[in-house]
């Protein structure tokens, strides 16, 4: 029922490189990080994560593509 603010960031070996720091996420709303077919190429060993400010008030929804064949 309140505003709470995202982090979402990927580690790849110690550091955090932010998609989105203190992005503001209104009650109710919903926020799409990548749009339009958009993506995101993680290497080996990198971490995807999100963190809201407040336990428990978000919910993240993500796609992963393993291996493409031609």
């Amino acid at each position: 029922t309140s505003p709470v603010t995202i982090d979402v960031y990927i580690r790849n070996g110690g550091t955090d490189y932010y998609l989105l720091k203190n992005g503001p996420l209104p009650a109710g709303s919903s926020f799409e990080l990548i749009a339009e077919g958009s993506k995101i190429v993680l290497k080996n060993g990198d971490v995807l994560y999100a963190i809201a400010s407040a336990g428990s008030s978000v919910d993240v929804v993500t796609s992963v593509v393993d291996t493409i064949s031609a």
